[in-house]
């Protein structure tokens, strides 16, 4: 009966997927909650081992070196808003308002009262925290010990930010990023005060398309920004500004049947790492690409092809001469979730995989009970204390577990058809939040 559950979803999902979005809008990566399927999202570094970011919650390897998982019902907020301070702590964002993750069972603990709660993104530097409320749409930056925020500006009608993204090499610059209400073109205002006021860069200078991130500011040069946008041509691309967002020129052009997917800043802005992958698997051509720039995302050499098996680009993420890259691990026809190169992409190590993990952390046990089952009915990893999973393939029984799934879904099609559904539940999403 499931599985004929599962055939009925995937034909639904087929026959209305043309009206779907190739791809998400800046606003929908900000706005995205839990989906039911797997998918890793971004890559933390604090003291220690990665925390992968998933959209099922944090991952990381206990003091055993067994994958834990801390699920979204346990954290106080999505996932997908966690940041990392310099100091190492984690910081969650939600409807909920904001929460620090304490890894090894700690609760998450509220972090400072915001109005209207609900927080949409989150920027860290060394001494602040500012936080972009929903409702109003509005910047709040906490004290230095973070216990008290402050409201400090209130977006005006029609501007709908969803990303902040602080200037690290000048502690006053703030850009706020989003879609301008009507014609869903890309918005971006910069404040020079701290986020105290903010000014409105020209429209017209702003490339015509559809927003998919404000991917970076150059950490050491606060003026230069780099924008993934989808064309009127329905291709995407990366877009460089030299002067705070008063200018663009695109610096590369993705692959046709490819969508923007990662970026990352390498030791410096001089290294550029942009990740571009397909939305449905294709046998005859690559599954992804890894464009990488030396000359400060001017210009790019010729992308790398991923493998059959990955990576996909679901993130990337560098640290002390690493270059990391999130797969979808092997639901999604990458052999990992989470892996190192060395050579700037051109091989891989896998760190962390699907099979290899091992529960919740024991204190959160309760509280991710559905997540719990949800991977072990849904892709047969049912692993407990040990991370059992079969060489078969098969479904392996934790005790006490119940798993209804006699196998995992196909690697690409069902998993992007799932990906399309998520879209759709973000846009709704986005819209509410208007």
């Amino acid at each position: 009966m499931k599985i004929l559950r599962t055939i009925v979803a995937t034909i639904l999902l087929l026959t209305s997927a043309s009206a779907v979005a190739r791809a998400e809008t800046l606003a929908c990566r900000t706005l995205r909650g839990p989906c039911q399927f797997l998918d890793a999202l971004a890559v933390l570094f604090p003291p220690g081992s990665p925390v992968l970011v998933a959209n099922f919650g944090l991952v990381s390897a206990d003091p055993a070196g067994q994958l834990r998982f801390a699920c979204e019902a346990s954290l106080g907020g999505l996932a997908a808003r966690a940041r990392l301070a310099p100091s190492g702590e984690i910081f969650v964002a939600g409807d909920q308002g904001l929460a620090r993750y304490l890894p090894g069972c700690g609760a998450p603990a509220p972090f400072g009262s915001i109005p209207g709660q609900s927080v949409l993104d989150l920027a860290i530097d060394q001494h602040h925290l500012w936080a972009l409320g929903a409702s109003p749409r509005a910047v709040h930056r906490s004290d230095p010990t973070g216990a008290r925020f402050e409201a400090l500006w209130t977006f005006g009608t029609g501007e709908n930010v969803f990303r902040l993204v602080l200037a690290l090499s000048h502690a006053d610059t703030v850009y706020a990023a989003g879609e301008r209400t009507g014609d869903g073109r890309f918005l971006l205002l910069r404040s020079d005060d701290g986020g105290r006021s903010f000014q409105a860069l020209p429209a017209a200078a702003s490339p015509a398309g559809v927003p998919l991130d404000l991917a970076g500011v150059d950490p050491g040069a606060p003026e230069v920004l780099f924008l993934a946008l989808r064309g009127s041509d329905e291709l995407d691309a990366l877009w460089r500004s030299p002067d705070g967002g008063r200018s663009w020129v695109r610096v590369l052009a993705l692959p046709a049947a490819e969508l923007f997917s990662a970026f990352s800043f390498g030791a410096t802005g001089e290294t550029v790492f942009v990740g571009s992958r397909q939305p449905f698997a294709d046998p005859a051509t690559p599954p992804a690409h890894l464009h990488v720039s030396h000359d400060g995302g001017r210009t790019f050499a010729p992308g790398i092809a991923s493998p059959a098996a990955g990576p996909r680009y679901r993130c990337l993420g560098f640290r002390a001469g690493v270059l990391y890259a999130c797969g979808g691990g092997t639901p999604n026809g990458d052999r990992f979730l989470l892996g190192a190169s060395t050579d700037e992409g051109h091989s891989w190590t896998a760190l962390m995989t699907a099979e290899a993990l091992a529960g919740p952390e024991p204190c959160r046990e309760a509280a991710c009970a559905e997540t719990t089952r949800w991977l072990c009915d849904t892709y047969g990893y049912c692993g407990h204390d040990g991370g059992l999973t079969p060489a078969d393939g098969g479904v392996a029984r934790a005790p006490g577990a119940s798993c209804g799934v006699a196998g995992r879904p196909a690697p690409g099609l069902l998993s992007g058809l799932a990906a399309l559904a998520c879209g759709r539940r973000a846009t709704r999403r986005r819209r509410q939040a208007r």
